[in-house]
């Protein structure tokens, strides 16, 4: 098939650059989206604050825009903006050297940004609006330090339920995802997490179950020209976990684990490497310290996305016990390594897991002994972990341009 004139726009506060290099993901599935070459090119339009200078940057050959936006304090009534940063966005798109009428996909990510490409179609109406949703919180209950705030909490979900109707089709990075998506707010599947429990039952319950929109379910994946199998010899039975340091990342329940199998168990050659950053790390550091586990559980700097591969590649086993996640990368890229992973029940990872070896891999939220339990085992038996859907960026980027993007061409 011959390559679109038209071109793919990713709008996205997820994107790295040579001083930040958070958005790995984004810019792996941007990779695979330019090597299908059904487009003219495929460009990305980065939020930046007002004060910023602005312009233009390029990543490892993708050329990134900037555009700025103004934010409310905690997200506070964040949504009385959105027609002024709508305006900021498109005043930024108007400067480049593209015209509207030359844009196939508008492809935004997290819902604060589908005003933007539906600004956009709004202009254009020939444009495809994409919205891709992260996490397990689509509508934003859970954002910032007024989510206790009622009025503030229903402002938000009136306003993107309001351009998610209007959206022509919702990637969701996992089925759990797209479960909250549908069924809010009658989906109580992630009701383990207080805060977006509370939130959720701060809206009317009057909205239709389950909602009619066009979704794609596209998982996070790798790409394994990078990640994948190079075992570094290592002295000890290493595990490994790679999360900001925050509640619902939750590694205190694994730190608890290793303490039970050294104090309990005698594991005396066991070693977890932890690698984040974040407001609970220095309570996680005391944790440790207190409990006389220095010498078993290390906390270490974080390190550029291309050196992940070598720390997978000296691990054992991966585990992030985190209780409210869409679908971290993190699980497939160690798998890619190599190394299996272990995670809790009905989080996006774990659909990757078959029913029946649910036993072996999956724990549920803060259960330090069954995850302490299924690391022993694991490391007496060192049973082969199978998983369920392809995990390479690019096979995954394939099947969504044959079911999506070739039909629209």
């Amino acid at each position: 098939m011959e390559a679109s004139q038209k071109y793919y726009v990713c709008i996205t506060p997820f994107f790295p650059s040579s001083a930040q290099p958070y958005g790995a993901y984004c810019y792996d599935q941007v990779i695979a989206l330019k090597r299908l070459a059904l487009y003219k090119d495929v460009i990305v339009m980065k939020p930046c604050s007002r004060r910023s200078p602005g312009g233009m940057y390029e990543y490892g050959g993708v050329k990134v825009y900037l555009f700025p936006q103004i934010s409310m304090p905690s997200a506070l009534y964040d949504n009385l903006l959105d027609q002024w940063n709508t305006r900021l966005f498109l005043k930024a798109w108007n400067s480049l050297p593209i015209n509207l009428e030359d844009i196939a996909i508008a492809h935004a990510h997290t819902a604060m940004f589908a005003k933007c490409a539906l600004a956009m179609k709004e202009q254009q109406a020939g444009i495809q609006v994409f919205l891709q949703h992260h996490d397990l919180d689509p509508y934003g209950v859970n954002l910032g330090r007024f989510r206790r705030l009622k009025s503030n909490v229903r402002l938000r979900v009136r306003k993107n339920t309001s351009y998610f109707e209007k959206v022509d089709l919702h990637i969701c990075i996992s089925q759990a995802v797209k479960t909250q998506l549908l069924e809010f707010p009658h989906s109580a599947a992630c009701d383990t997490y207080a805060p977006y429990r509370n939130g959720r039952q701060m809206i009317d319950d009057h909205s239709p179950t389950p909602k009619n929109w066009n979704t794609y379910v596209l998982y996070n994946g790798v790409d394994t020209r990078q990640f994948f199998c190079n075992p570094l010899s290592h002295d000890f039975f290493a595990v490994g976990c790679v999360g900001n340091y925050m509640e619902l990342k939750d590694q205190i329940t694994l730190i608890k684990a290793i303490e039970i199998l050294v104090r309990e168990k005698g594991m005396n050659d066991i070693r977890l490497r932890l690698i984040g950053h974040g407001p609970l790390k220095s309570e996680y550091e005391a944790y440790v310290n207190n409990h006389g586990l220095s010498d078993y559980v290390t906390f270490e700097q974080e390190v550029d996305h291309s050196c992940l591969p070598a720390f997978y590649n000296s691990l054992d086993l991966f585990c992030l016990p985190s209780y409210f996640e869409g679908f971290g990368c993190v699980f497939t890229e160690a798998y890619a390594c190599g190394v299996p992973y272990m995670a809790c029940h009905g989080q996006g990872a774990s659909e990757y897991i078959p029913a029946e070896d649910a036993r072996l891999w999956l724990f549920e939220p803060h259960d330090h002994q069954s995850l302490a339990g299924l690391i022993a085992q694991y490391r007496q038996n060192r049973t082969r972990q199978n998983i369920l859907y392809p995990y390479d960026i690019s096979g995954l980027i394939d099947d969504f341009a044959k079911q999506i993007l070739c039909p629209l061409n």
